[in-house]
């Protein structure tokens, strides 16, 4: 982490568990470090808006949430399985609504 401020970052992907729920004012990644140039991609789905997330886009920065990679992933297995494509809003629409009881 030390190195991370002379790392030229273009994607930063989070693919641990920091800044899920409970722990939502986590980041693995302080602000300081995000830029607008980046894409950021947090797995995290629980919270949607993670904490990185909030403060990339605060930069400026393009953020993918957690539930757009679940809702695909999904999607492609649905496909498989089936050989049919999988409504994809409808599969968002569950999934929040299932995060937010």
């Amino acid at each position: 982490m030390d190195d991370l401020p002379r790392v030229d970052v273009r994607l930063l992907i989070n693919c641990t568990s920091i800044g899920m729920h409970p722990h939502v004012n986590a980041t693995p990644v302080p602000a300081e470090y995000l830029q607008s140039g980046m894409v950021v991609f947090d797995t995290v789905y629980n919270p949607a808006e993670t904490l990185l997330l909030k403060d990339a886009r605060a930069t400026g920065a393009k953020t993918i949430d957690g539930i757009t990679m679940f809702v695909n992933q999904a999607a492609a297995q649905f496909k498989l399985f089936t050989d049919h494509g999988a409504n994809t809003s409808l599969m968002r629409k569950t999934v929040c609504g299932h995060l937010s009881k």
